[in-house]
């Protein structure tokens, strides 16, 4: 079985079921396994991406077998469940997502995603010298987020290689901007995060804990008629960059950084 996906039977009423879930890898090895599957069309809810996620379920099929006494016949349902079309197809996007993630998945168009060339507008309207196109999670950092003093270096590769990230992500007729502070040494990061909450920035109790990395700060959604449409998105990324929540937060961060 794949790293980081699990199967397994279990009885539910009258039916034997077969499920399968994603369970609790390293957080961007989990998100980079889950961005894979939705890239080839499994369904992943939002807060599937969440660092406190650690359980993600992507598949269920069941039978009813005849005799719940006859091992041959339970065994037989279970030989079929398993070789179901729906459930090795299921197989190979896994091993396509491990192995490729994102890429190898044709664009919808050669020119990107919707929301790929709505970042492409933003980022045509807005000084943003910092950032990644990206074909489902756009994503920048301020140019204040990159001016940690020295000792505040990650501990481990993240996104675009500074404490503090930036993204959108498209679902269900929400565009939505999240922000995050990332792996930083143990000291370094809970001295951070004490500093964004002297700044009224919220944070969760756990994220001091030893262990943790990744700490969502920031999470604001608003609503998109059509998420297909690119001119849509690219006006829900302004509304939501020029939002009175989103410049708060920004000056937040920002004083946050300078008292360190």
């Amino acid at each position: 079985m794949n790293r980081g996906l699990i199967a397994w039977f279990e009885r539910a009423g009258d039916r034997l079921k077969l499920r399968a879930e994603v369970g609790p890898l390293e957080h961007e090895l989990r998100v980079r396994l889950l961005l894979g599957l939705a890239a080839r069309g499994l369904d992943i809810k939002e807060q599937a991406y969440e660092e406190s996620s650690q359980y993600t379920r992507i598949y269920m099929d069941a039978e009813s077998p005849e005799s719940w006494e006859d091992v041959s016949e339970l065994a037989r349902v279970m030989e079929r469940l398993y070789q179901k079309e729906a459930f090795q197809s299921l197989l190979r996007l896994t091993n396509e997502a491990v192995v490729y993630g994102e890429e190898g998945v044709q664009s919808r168009a050669a020119e990107g995603t919707p929301i790929e060339q709505a970042f492409r507008q933003l980022l045509e309207a807005r000084d943003i010298r910092h950032y990644q196109i990206h074909r489902r999670l756009p994503n920048f950092a301020e140019s204040e987020w990159t001016r940690f003093p020295d000792g505040y270096q990650l501990a481990e590769k993240y996104w675009l290689g500074y404490p503090l990230i930036a993204w959108f992500r498209s679902r269900n007729s929400t565009l939505r901007l999240i922000i995050e502070v990332g792996p930083l040494p143990s000291g370094k990061r809970n001295h951070f995060l004490s500093q964004l909450e002297a700044e009224g920035v919220p944070v969760r109790a756990l994220s001091y804990e030893e262990g943790r990395r990744f700490t969502r700060i920031f999470s604001r959604a608003v609503p998109v008629g059509n998420i297909e449409d690119a001119i849509e998105l690219g006006e829900a990324m302004v509304r939501l960059m020029d939002s009175a929540e989103y410049c708060e937060m920004r000056g937040r961060i920002r004083r946050a950084i300078e008292s360190l």
